[in-house]
């Protein structure tokens, strides 16, 4: 059984490294996207490059919760489907970092072999509009400069 993992990262590539570390094993394959407005040390994506578990590394300007991180989500999983090897997704960011052993998690899938984790629930109007306010915006400003924090 094979597991992408999707991962969208922007800073602490020390910690990313790590991540990638982890998830190096024959049953994963890797589909990094690393924000185009991130500086990484050179040596990091060499280092991140040469996992054999890396299968591709992108760049694209990603807003946290806007659009624009959903159409790389988009892209990223459509690169996986093409390359039709995995039987499960997993999204993630460049921070987060799993708390059980990698043996014991593709343990858990191999069990539960062919369920899937997605669910779906109708959003009331007060719930879209929040998010549309919210997330939608950020890929047109800054809400963290002057102008964004007057918005």
């Amino acid at each position: 059984m094979r597991h992408a993992f999707l991962i969208l990262a922007y800073n602490e590539f020390w910690l990313l490294k790590k991540l990638v570390n982890f998830l190096d094993n024959p049953n994963c394959d890797i589909y990094l996207n690393i924000d185009k407005r991130a500086r990484i040390p050179e040596e990091d994506l060499l280092y991140l490059k040469s996992n054999k578990a890396v299968r591709r590394i992108t760049r694209h300007s990603i807003h946290w919760g806007g659009r624009s991180m959903l159409k790389c989500e988009l892209k990223m999983m459509t690169l996986a489907l093409q390359e039709d090897r995995a039987d499960y997704f997993h999204l993630l960011s460049g921070q987060d970092y799993p708390i059980k052993p990698l043996n014991e998690f593709l343990t858990f899938f191999e069990r539960e072999k062919g369920k899937s984790y997605i669910s779906c629930e109708k959003a009331d109007f007060q719930t879209i509009w929040r998010r549309l306010v919210l997330f939608q915006p950020l890929d047109w400003y800054d809400e963290r400069s002057e102008w964004g924090e007057r918005i």
